[in-house]
């Protein structure tokens, strides 16, 4: 049984001896956005993220990232003779996803794909003019996580970074999504 045990053990050695190695990288990536439309001065939307991210380059194309991302989104609607009602939504991703890329990273353009799973803490505050607040906290939970996204190198170690990514939440049937353009160190 031990001779079994060692030609198996020399079979992988020689199968992980022959894949090619690539030094490891690492890359910083950051992340904001802000949007805020109205309809009145009485009506209108807010909302802002801020994302952040580790990306560990296990090979040349292939990366781990771990993400933080926070968002907050406040809605107001005044009609006529009701009181003001504001919408107060809060939230927090905490993702996990494998990352290949379709080009080196010495190249100008790096488009790539990711998939994973996130963790998602959601909260939500109604609060009408004159009565007491009260606040909805659907399950935190995991969701599969998915996206498509480009880098531009502009630099050897700096570039621009832009995707869209979205976490699909069957407990609620509903898909967040972000589109993030920012910023990446590579080191």
């Amino acid at each position: 049984m031990k001779i079994i045990y060692c030609l198996l053990g020399v079979c992988l050695l020689g199968v992980f001896v022959s894949i090619p190695t690539y030094a490891l990288y690492t890359e910083f990536g950051i992340s904001q956005s802000y949007k805020k439309t109205s309809f009145s001065p009485e009506n209108y939307a807010e909302s802002e993220m801020l994302s952040g991210s580790i990306s560990l380059y296990i090979w040349e194309q292939v990366a781990v990232e771990l993400s933080y991302t926070k968002g907050l989104s406040i809605r107001k609607e005044k009609e006529s003779n009701l009181p003001t009602r504001t919408l107060t939504q809060n939230s927090a991703i905490y993702g996990t996803d494998l990352i290949f890329g379709f080009a080196d990273r010495q190249s100008t353009f790096q488009p790539f794909i990711k998939g994973g799973i996130a963790y998602i803490e959601k909260r939500q505050v109604t609060q009408d003019d004159g009565t007491p607040s009260f606040q909805t906290n659907p399950k935190p939970g995991y969701v599969p996580s998915y996206g498509v996204g480009l880098k531009i190198k502009l630099t050897q170690n700096f570039g621009l970074s832009t995707s869209l990514d979205v976490w699909k939440d069957d407990a609620t049937s509903t898909n967040d999504l972000a589109s993030r353009t920012g910023i990446t160190w590579m080191f």
